[in-house]
């Protein structure tokens, strides 16, 4: 239980405060029943993957991914690592911006009101996505920026088949 517990603890203090409109808000959490619930808003736009099947041309998908990127570099640059980063962990907002959320596995340096045991910053290979995994990561080594670089970077091959029409 107290490592479940360090664990959400690990979640909230890594999104607490973050003011970026690439990111995902908390907006609260509560108690209810021995559960811990946190909220985020809505974002009604789905997700990468919905909106990379609706037929877009080469510069819409190019501004998307450099939105994608500034929410990512302000992420790194407040000391979290989204660890989880897929077509599924981007949504887009009612105005079409996408949103990093999905922050279930991330790795903080940000200080935390609690001692962490270190086996709460690791990813277990059994989380996530394996295909948008960095390979690294995938042995065992701590997740990183370069290793969200990397989910970051296969992201845009998985919108094609192996024939290389657009799915």
């Amino acid at each position: 239980m107290i490592l479940l517990f360090e664990g959400l603890w690990l979640r909230c203090s890594a999104v607490h405060g973050l003011e970026h409109s690439g990111v995902v808000k908390l907006t609260g959490y509560f108690f209810e029943d021995n559960k811990v619930y946190l909220e985020f808003p809505y974002h009604s736009g789905g997700t990468l993957a919905q909106w990379l099947t609706r037929g877009r041309d080469e510069m819409e998908k190019r501004s998307i991914f450099f939105l994608i990127l500034q929410g990512l570099y302000y992420l790194h640059d407040q000391g979290v690592v989204h660890a989880n980063l897929s077509l599924d962990s981007v949504v887009l907002d009612a105005s079409g911006r996408p949103v990093l959320v999905d922050f279930d596995h991330c790795v903080s340096s940000k200080s935390c009101h609690v001692p962490l045991r270190r086996e709460c910053h690791r990813v277990a290979t059994a989380t996530g996505r394996e295909e948008f995994v960095a390979p690294e990561v995938l042995e065992g080594a701590e997740p990183t920026p370069s290793s969200d670089m990397w989910s970051f970077g296969v992201s845009p091959r998985f919108q094609y088949s192996w024939d290389g029409t657009v799915l």
